[in-house]
């Protein structure tokens, strides 16, 4: 081989390989001051975002305080508070429409809403048309109702965002309702452009806005309906609204759903030779979701000129540099690489065409010296090894392979193989005789084997496991079906191909009909129980209701008793009152005709006017205790009536069970003639409770109406027993007169006597 010419190879092909590495320490060295300066320059340019997040923020904080005084200063109006508290809608509008346009023109105020305490919005100041829906489905109106106290944030409307602040509103200490106030938030970029010197623009999701309303908002302020300008995004306004129109499909969508509530970078526009960093902040409502996107506008065409500028010449220095240290490089590498490689180049080139070299002469005593050692020393056992290798091919472990050296790889690598096929092929032997004589639990161990060997025992194993452990798995469903236990199914962790499928899905089927077949019965078996239970319970209540009827006919009948023998008592007494007039009656003739007898007679008539006395008495008392039984007999035959309605309501209710019984007992057939003959019972049971509270019932009525009659009379009889004793009492009195007159006159008959 000319070595002139493998001599120009080699640095043929190594100049390109450092032409390349020049280039790649350059580009590296480039990229990492670009890196650098590229990282300062947008630190500096997410510090000017964060910027204005906290102006925005702190407009946002200053309007939301300017609004709450705005509300607390219409406190003590008498005008509004009467207005809203009469709920009079022209009135209120009619005192606050001055307020609002002088507010709108001074502080640029563009919502002013009134809110009742019963959750309906009274009145739109700016729009007063407008009227009459739920307030709470307001976000911020509906914070300030729940807590009786300030709502507050941003909201969306039919044109935009607007800060809102609702507020509760009292009249002499009594809440009658809520005060709302708000601005539009895209004069804040004005005053945010004017504070850091950037243009701003805000975009609002689109799924906020109506298209329908939005085209006729922009088209009665005479501007373009840019809603479809991009997807999901529509601009609300910006300090550079040509500008950001003009370049709308260089803002990303993207970019706009990944931005965070504090701030962050988004892309570079170009625009007119110009350069603009675009980055922005979220915008958040009321109850903290994204609405919409505030996005900064900054121009950096000066800042980056400034850097293309630095990188250019950087780019220069590091070529310059880098190419010198190539050229050194080269040098060093023919001298000590190129040219001892030319003798090793020939040697390889010998044993690529299958020689083997053994007088390769190499004096350095470096990497290459001993690369030309070791070329000799692995021509001298590739000899053997080549043999033993054709041997096993053919199927002969018998042949023995020569090893070197304990450091002999190839040498005890190839006996390795040797045994591990032999290995190999005995377990395969062994699992074919036991399969074959249906033993299917043999298994080999596969950590004994490596590589592919491995695999071929493992894929054997496996290949059993897929066919006994589905069997197990049948055997265990079938076992439980066996025992009544239609729930078990097979296991799902147990993995299933093929033909072994169809087994499993027909385990599965055959318990899922048993067990609804099973709960089918079931549950006719407890619908049939609770029908039952619920018959015998209103027997009970049917049996408990008579028991009481019973108690309480007792009662009654002791009191009739009672009755009849106070009557009999006053019918007595009032004998008792007759003999005793008769006897006054007669000592009276007496002692008209027997003068001589008069003091003792009038004694007499005096003992028979107190017994008579008495006897009125005892009347009376004897009247009123029957007026206190006729009455606590009637008391009682009403608690009768009520217990007599709750029979008469649990019969109802017990037929009504009958029937649902035996209609459910026709929906069971043949199961259900059992529990129909115990339904038809209890609704013959019901019936005959039902007659039975109807004839209770109309013998208390009755009694009820004796009762009435017997009260009357005794009423009566105690009116006339009351005016019998005014005329005893008075009769008494006469006796007394008569009696001093007879002693008068006993006196004087005893005078004339004497």
């Amino acid at each position: 081989m000319d070595h002139k010419i493998m001599k120009k190879g080699i640095v043929a092909k190594l100049l390109p390989v450092l032409i390349l590495l020049i280039l790649i320490l350059s580009g590296i060295f480039v990229f990492l001051i670009h890196q650098v300066v590229t990282s300062n320059f947008e630190t500096v340019i997410l510090e000017k975002i964060q910027e204005s997040k906290n102006t925005f923020d702190s407009l946002m904080e200053e309007e939301l305080r300017l609004l709450k005084a705005s509300i607390i200063s219409l406190s003590g109006n008498s005008g509004i508070e009467e207005a809203f508290a009469l709920k009079n809608r022209d009135l209120l509008y009619s005192r606050t429409k001055d307020i609002y346009e002088k507010a709108k023109e001074e502080v640029g105020l563009t919502h002013w809403n009134f809110h009742t305490a019963d959750d309906v919005l009274l009145l739109r100041v700016h729009s007063p048309e407008l009227y009459g829906e739920k307030s709470s489905d307001r976000y911020t109106a509906k914070m300030a109702m729940d807590s009786t106290s300030w709502g507050y944030g941003l909201e969306v409307g039919s044109r935009g965002y607007a800060l809102r602040m609702v507020g509760p509103y009292y009249r002499s200490g009594e809440l009658i309702g809520y005060v709302e106030q708000g601005v539009e938030i895209t004069p804040f970029l004005e005053v945010m452009k004017k504070q850091t010197g950037d243009d701003y623009a805000i975009f609002g999701l689109k799924k906020a806005f109506d298209p329908k309303k939005w085209k006729e908002s922009r088209e009665s302020k005479n501007l373009r309906n840019n809603y479809d300008d991009m997807a999901d995004y529509v601009l609300l306004g910006s300090t550079a609204t040509d500008f950001v129109e003009t370049n709308i499909q260089q803002f990303s969508v993207q970019a706009l759903n990944e931005a965070s509530t504090t701030g962050n970078l988004f892309s570079t526009i170009t625009s007119d030779g110009a350069s603009y960093t675009t980055g922005g902040f979220t915008l958040l409502d009321g109850k903290g979701e994204k609405i919409g996107v505030v996005v900064v506008i900054h121009d950096v065409t000066e800042q980056i000129q400034e850097i293309q500028q630095t990188l250019l010449s950087l780019i220069l220095i590091a070529f310059v540099i880098t190419l010198i240290i190539a050229v050194l490089l080269i040098a060093r590498i023919h001298s000590v690489i190129i040219k001892p490689l030319q003798k090793l180049t020939d040697a390889a080139s010998a044993m690529g065409e299958g020689a083997i070299i053994t007088d390769l002469v190499v004096t350095q005593d470096d990497e290459i010296g001993s690369l030309a050692r070791s070329f000799k020393t692995l021509g001298d056992g590739l000899h053997g090894k080549g043999v033993a290798a054709a041997a096993i091919a053919k199927g002969n472990f018998d042949i023995e392979i020569p090893v070197l050296s304990e450091r002999d790889v190839l040498g005890q690598t190839m006996t390795e193989m040797k045994e591990a096929i032999m290995t190999l092929t005995e377990n395969v032997e062994r699992m074919a005789v036991s399969a074959k004589n249906g033993i299917l639990t043999e298994r080999q161990d596969p950590e004994k084997f490596s590589g592919t060997y491995r695999s071929i025992i493992i894929a054997m194993n496996n290949m059993l496991e897929a066919i006994v452990i589905p069997l197990q798995e049948a055997l265990r469903v079938a076992d439980h079906f066996a025992h009544a236990e239609f729930s078990s199914r097979f296991d799902e962790t147990v993995e299933v191909k093929g033909d072994l499928i169809a087994l499993r899905d027909g385990l599965n089927a055959v318990g899922t009909e048993l067990s609804q077949v099973i709960s089918d019965v079931s549950d006719q078996v407890r619908e049939m129980t609770a029908s039952t239970e619920q018959a015998v319970a209103s027997v009970e209540e049917v049996s408990a209701g008579a028991a009481s009827i019973a108690q309480n006919s007792a009662q009654v009948s002791s009191n009739a008793e009672r009755t009849v023998d106070s009557v009999a008592d006053v019918m007595s007494d009032m004998g008792e009152f007759t003999s005793s007039v008769t006897m006054v009656a007669s000592k009276v003739d007496d002692v008209s005709r027997l003068s001589q007898d008069v003091n003792d007679i009038s004694g007499k008539g005096l003992v028979q006017a107190n017994v008579a006395e008495e006897g009125i008495q005892a009347i009376n008392g004897a009247v009123n205790d029957a007026g206190v039984i006729i009455e606590e007999f009637k008391t009682q035959a009403e608690e009768i009536g009520k217990i007599i309605e709750i029979i008469s309501s649990i019969a109802d209710q017990t037929n009504l069970l009958a029937l649902n019984a035996s209609i459910e007992a026709a929906r069971a057939g043949d199961a259900g003639l059992g529990f129909a003959v115990v339904a038809n019972e209890v609704k013959t049971l019901a019936q005959d409770s039902q007659r039975s509270a109807d004839n209770i019932s109309r013998i208390i009525e009755e009694l009820q109406a004796q009762s009435e009659k017997a009260g009357a009379a005794m009423q009566k009889a105690t009116d006339e027993v009351s005016r019998g004793s005014e005329a005893i009492n008075e009769t008494i009195r006469f006796f007394h007169t008569i009696a001093e007159q007879i002693q008068e006159i006993s006196d004087n008959i005893a005078e004339v006597a004497t």
